[in-house]
């Protein structure tokens, strides 16, 4: 994701790019991408423009799980 933000103004996540080889995660990744929008973020200190990445695994559930 990539997060830009003014002192005066505030910060807001500008994009988010999710990568998922699994067309059945669709759902998971719209949600994904849209909680990821809302976050809200405090003004920052100083002119802010940070680009993150954040590698995870979603898996289903063992037997019996």
């Amino acid at each position: 994701f990539h997060l830009i933000g003014e002192p005066d103004i505030g910060a807001v996540v500008d994009e988010v790019e999710l990568v998922t080889g699994d067309e059945e995660q669709a759902e998971l990744t719209r949600c994904m991408t849209e909680s990821l929008y809302a976050v809200k973020v405090d003004p920052p200190v100083a002119s802010l423009d940070l680009t993150s990445t954040i590698k995870f695994e979603v898996s289903a559930p063992l037997a019996g799980d």
